[in-house]
């Protein structure tokens, strides 16, 4: 993600002329990752997970509505082994497809029991080429796909 955001910040520098401060950079982070709104957005939605099996397998299914354009919202459902996968699974219903995951990681951006988590995602494109996305929120697993969207869209406004 590194080089990807380096050269949104060195692109705003050149704008610029000059520098950029520590706020600039964070607010060019939040911009790009944090609040961007794209085609995509998640209206509602909830996980349901089943108990593992004695293989030690589990089945996660997300359910939820998309809003598509800020205009047509879509029912969607899908299963996987876990709520990543689910997600994607449900996001074909609208047409998103041939994104691969590639990475994930996340922490946690404050203390306590009740803190945000932030998630880095990163996906290949249907063209091969990578992308980041960003999600944060207190539950990991709708940070996590918060994340897989904001790439998502993001993907979309790069294409």
């Amino acid at each position: 993600m590194h080089p990807e955001f380096g050269d949104l910040v060195k692109a705003a520098a050149d704008a610029y002329g000059d520098e950029l401060s520590a706020n600039q950079i964070v607010d060019i982070f939040n911009k790009e990752y944090v609040d961007y709104d794209g085609m995509y957005e998640i209206v509602s939605h909830a996980f349901m997970e089943k108990p593992r099996t004695k293989k030690g397998e589990s089945q996660t299914t997300f359910e939820g509505d998309i809003k598509i354009n800020n205009d047509i919202t879509t029912h969607v459902h899908g299963v996987g082994n876990g709520p990543i996968d689910a997600f994607f699974n449900a996001m074909t219903k609208v047409g998103v497809e041939n994104y691969e995951f590639i990475n994930y990681h996340e922490h946690a951006i404050s203390q306590g029991s009740n803190s945000k988590a932030i998630s880095y995602i990163e996906l290949k494109k249907p063209d091969g080429k990578h992308i980041f996305g960003v999600g944060i929120d207190p539950n990991i697993n709708y940070a996590s796909i918060l994340g897989v969207l904001n790439a998502i869209n993001r993907s979309l406004k790069i294409a």
